[in-house]
């Protein structure tokens, strides 16, 4: 392991012990009790690296008694000096869905990233995947998060640095046969992908475009023919169809493994100004997709399954007028950027059958967001509102971006979003622009032919000069002077969903949904109760089975500066176990 894991069981022991004072504990002759807490305290400022204060573990030895927990909440009534009661209730006979993990985007900006840190410093971009891919229980022990999902553009999509697709032409002329079709425009997207199942074979892969190539789109009145708006043509769908039946055995044959699910285009509702885009309304997207089920099918590609929508949740009429037009898509996808998570719900009323993910999700850097505030809205998000309406998988959105010290990541298309959060952000040197030869950088590596569209400069676009990013600087970590990197609220959220639903040897079953409910009043709005939570079981020997409590503590009166310990009054099978919590995420296992 990379020489910044010395020292951290020390450093662990110690974060234990003096987390430990949070908790009040039981002790009883009881055979159930909490072995283990994992916490992330809402005060804590990440130091960058590897950094054991992200995820504390303690084994309070919390035991269960005979009797119930409240059915409503009791209020602090001296300022905070004796915790607010809040009762949860876990009913251990539902069985709801299987949990399959969590994940992140492979897109151009993210393998650029990783893939230029590679060239650089092998050692550290060996750790950052690591963390992010690897199954060992040594590697999780230090803080991995062992993801089983990854999610990647068919193209250019608003983090590239270039626009392009996979069959490109200079004129616009149509290449209705794809003789031009090549995926090694983005030879560090398959590095990355390729570095990724090195470490986690069994990783599922969602591909989506964001836009056809330019040829087959008819550009808004005046405007040349681009990927940037515009609208596919109907006399194409049948040729779009085909380029991506085509991806997806190019995929297969380049990474040796089938793509698990294929989305026919991201977020078909928008049709952004700045970057790739392609709207489609549900009768097109029933049309598409039929045309593309039978072309992967043709091509043996059955076990490919076609995910609909990729789109928001306010969007939910939409995915139900396609299902009803079309039976070719076996799974739904959502986005978190607008509406409630409820509305999953009324779509999977309509098609109870269906399985559903959540594929996309990001929060801005800036505006002292992390690491608290992110944290819990991403945790309301990913890890109780998603998947209390049925996903099974929560994948963030890239896996890595390059950042500044104001927060600004890079690489991304001109006048997109330029503070959006990554799990893992590697510093660059915060000394401005790279010389123009730098922007190389924004690029995949392959030199495009003659007759393809992408400018053999790919710092050029259009007339237009793209912003490149700094590379990586030996900015100093204090411990040993590596390239620096900062683990963020998005990877701590996938921390907390490893430590509850991920198996934990090659026996165990992926782990199961499970009821819970709490006596918070309930309300609307997206923030919701002071104490939000999701629980799950995982099957094990002897018909037992471990508990999870992913609890989200958020009695900080609305970020208003006032951080006030709850205590959980947690119900389950006629008994009930007091546990006090500070402000922040915690994950709660059992055995029973």
């Amino acid at each position: 392991m990379a020489s910044s894991f010395k020292g951290l069981r020390g450093l662990l022991a110690l974060a234990v012990a003096l987390a430990s004072t949070h908790y009040t504990l039981a002790q009883s002759s009881n055979s159930v009790v909490i072995d283990t807490i994992y916490s992330t305290i809402y005060s804590h400022k990440t130091p960058g690296g590897i950094d054991p204060g992200l995820l504390v573990k303690t084994s309070p030895k919390i035991a269960f008694v005979p009797g119930n927990a409240v059915t409503e909440s009791v209020n602090s009534t001296d300022g905070g000096t004796t915790p607010t009661v809040v009762g949860v209730n876990i009913a251990s006979n539902r069985n709801l869905q299987t949990m399959t993990g969590g994940g992140c985007g492979v897109t151009d900006s993210a393998a650029i990233a990783l893939q230029d840190l590679k060239a650089r410093d092998a050692e550290i971009y060996d750790e950052i995947m690591d963390l992010l891919f690897s199954q060992d229980d040594a590697v999780i022990e230090k803080g991995g998060v062992a993801l089983s999902n990854i999610r990647s553009p068919l193209g250019a999509s608003d983090f590239a640095g270039v626009l392009y697709s996979y069959s490109d032409t200079t004129d616009c002329s149509p290449d209705t046969d794809l003789k031009l079709f090549d995926i090694d425009k983005a030879v560090k997207m398959w590095a990355t992908h390729k570095d990724a199942l090195a470490r986690n074979p069994n990783i599922d892969h969602f591909f989506a475009p964001w836009s056809p190539p330019a040829w087959m789109k008819k550009p808004k009145d005046g405007e040349r023919c681009s990927m940037i708006g515009g609208s596919l043509k109907p006399e194409y769908y049948g040729v779009f169809a085909q380029y991506l039946t085509k991806s997806m055995v190019a995929i297969k044959e380049k990474l040796g493994k089938t793509p698990y699910a294929l989305s026919i285009q991201n977020e078909p509702q928008y049709l952004p100004p700045n970057y790739p885009g392609n709207k489609l309304t549900p009768a097109q997207a029933a049309e598409i997709g039929d045309l593309t089920r039978a072309a992967l099918d043709k091509a043996g590609l059955d076990s490919v399954g076609l995910t609909a929508f990729d789109h928001n949740w306010d969007g939910y009429q939409w995915p139900i007028d396609l299902l009803d037009n079309s039976t070719s898509y076996n799974s739904i996808s959502w986005h978190c950027y607008g509406g409630q998570p409820s509305s999953q719900l009324l779509v999977s009323n309509a098609y109870p059958d269906l399985p559903v993910f959540m594929t996309e999700c990001t929060v801005i850097t800036q505006y002292n967001s992390e690491l608290w505030k992110n944290l819990r809205t991403q945790a309301i998000r990913m890890l109780i509102g998603t998947i209390q309406y049925g996903s099974s998988k929560s994948i963030f959105w890239n896996c890595a971006l390059v950042t500044d010290d104001d927060g600004f990541t890079t690489p991304t298309l001109p006048n997109v979003c330029t503070n959006c959060n990554a799990p893992i952000v590697i510093y660059n040197s915060g000394a401005g622009p790279a010389p123009a030869n730098g922007g190389q950088q924004l690029s995949h590596t392959s030199t495009p032919s003659t007759k393809r569209a992408i400018p053999e400069n790919p710092h050029q676009r259009d007339g237009t000069v793209a912003r490149p990013f700094s590379s990586v600087s030996r900015r100093q970590n204090n411990n040993d002077g590596k390239p620096y990197y900062k683990l963020t609220s998005d990877y701590v959220t996938l921390m907390h969903f490893d430590r509850a639903t991920r198996p934990r040897s090659g026996s165990e079953k992926n782990a199961i949904r499970t009821g819970v409910t709490t006596s918070e009043q309930k309300n609307n709005n997206e923030d919701g109760e002071r104490v939000r939570v999701s629980a799950f079981k995982t099957p094990l020997a002897g018909n037992k089975h471990r508990y999870s409590l992913i609890v989200l503590q958020k009695n900080d009166h609305e970020l208003t500066g006032k951080y006030e310990n709850v205590t959980l009054q947690i119900g389950f099978e006629n008994m009930v176990a007091n546990v006090t919590l500070p402000c922040g995420l915690h994950t709660l296992t059992w055995v029973a």
